[in-house]
C-alpha cells in the first residue's frame, strides 16, 4: 500500500492524502510527482522509466483554496518506508526500498 500525502501551507488546516494500491508487475517502478502554486500530481508506474505506460495509480490534488492547502514556497522532499502501526509485514520477511535515481527537475 502506499500513501500520497500533502501537507498544508497554512496552520489549522488538515493535510490531504491518498491511499494506493502497489502490485508491481516486476521488481522496479517508478513514482513521480509534479508541484505547481495550483496543484499536485502523483504518479506511480511499473518499471523503470521516463514515460507514462503501465500505470499503478495517479492522483491529481488541486484544491479549490490551493493557496491555503498547497505550500507557495520550495520545500524539502520527504521520502518514509515505515510499518503501518508498527506492524510487521504479513509474510514475515524483511522489507527494503532501494532507489536508483532522484532527479529534481525545476518547472521552465
Amino acid at each position: 500500500m502506499g500513501n500520497w500525502a500533502v501537507y498544508p501551507a497554512a496552520t489549522g488546516v488538515p493535510y490531504s492524502h491518498q491511499a494506493y494500491s502497489i502490485s508491481l508487475g516486476g521488481t522496479y517502478s517508478t513514482h513521480r510527482f509534479q508541484w505547481s502554486s495550483t496543484q499536485v500530481f502523483f504518479q506511480a508506474l511499473h518499471g523503470h522509466q521516463d514515460g507514462n505506460a503501465n500505470q499503478m495509480a495517479s492522483w491529481r490534488f488541486n484544491p479549490p483554496d490551493y493557496v491555503q492547502r498547497i505550500p507557495q514556497n520550495p520545500l524539502p522532499v520527504h521520502m518514509n518506508f515505515w510499518l503501518f502501526q508498527g506492524r510487521a509485514p504479513k509474510n514475515g520477511q524483511e522489507a527494503e526500498i532501494v532507489i536508483a535515481e532522484f532527479k529534481f527537475i525545476p518547472a521552465p
